[in-house]
């Protein structure tokens, strides 16, 4: 990768992360000074969502982590990316379903699907390390 490419990922992936960051912890901040609307109910939670989204594809992104140097594996970024966003809403639902907010048919659905992906990961990049 050259270093003008290598730039642009990381200059992109930080905007996003920063973003989804943004996103998960002022989501009322963010949308009023993006759209000039405020967000309410259930569009918080999405808006966080989002955020989450925002992160992993920052980390998905993010070129050439330190420990995938060898160029005969395959990169550990779009692991780490899947990662970042089944762990974070795995926690942000379980959340939810432990404080009874908004908790629809789907949520502990979610959870056990989202959970289960995450923990397949962890066990995918462990032994992508080893």
């Amino acid at each position: 990768m050259n270093i003008v490419t290598h730039r642009l990922l990381v200059s992109a992936a930080i905007v996003e992360m920063v973003t989804g960051l943004t996103l998960m912890v002022a989501p009322m901040l963010f949308v009023q000074y993006l759209l000039k609307e405020e967000v309410v109910g259930a569009g918080l939670a999405v808006s966080r969502v989002a955020g989450f989204a925002l992160v992993a594809l920052g980390v998905g992104c993010w070129p050439r982590l330190p420990f995938n140097r060898d160029d005969n594996f395959r990169p550990m970024s779009p692991l780490l990316g899947m990662l970042t966003y089944n762990g974070l809403i795995t926690i942000y639902l379980v959340g939810m379903g432990a404080t009874n907010q908004s908790v629809g048919l789907l949520l502990w659905p979610g959870v056990v699907l989202h959970g289960a992906f995450a923990l397949l990961f962890v066990r995918e990049v462990f032994y992508r390390r080893c």
